[in-house]
């Protein structure tokens, strides 16, 4: 097993939304098992979806709050008993800003990637 990371940062205005895009290439296949993040404000995520398949992984809001795992700022899937597979396509993820001003999100998929 070789662990990946795939980093991407957005800025964001007071209470905007943005997008981030982790690329997987073609012949690849890379599986979250975790999400870490590190942002200037507090935010949600509104929609993870494999631009490949349609896959919508996330219905509802996620905020960074829930985020938080043991004290820290890792999401681990794998107590939940999920992955989230990217094969050759694209992973859209949309945040939005709730804390009424300007925002960077950063958010670091980590998993391995065959």
């Amino acid at each position: 097993m070789v662990l990946r990371f795939r980093e991407e940062e957005v800025s964001l205005s007071a209470n905007g939304t943005g997008s981030l895009v982790y690329d997987v290439p073609e012949g690849k296949t890379f599986e979250v098992r975790g999400i870490a993040y590190s942002s200037t404000g507090a935010f949600k995520i509104t929609s993870m979806e494999n631009k490949g398949t349609g896959d919508q992984h996330v219905i509802g809001s996620l905020y960074s709050d829930m985020l938080k795992m043991n004290a820290g700022n890792v999401f681990d899937l794998t107590k939940l008993g999920l992955t989230i597979t990217i094969s050759g396509s694209k992973l859209e993820v949309k945040v939005t800003d709730i804390s009424g001003s300007a925002n960077t999100v950063r958010l670091c998929l980590i998993g391995e990637e065959r």
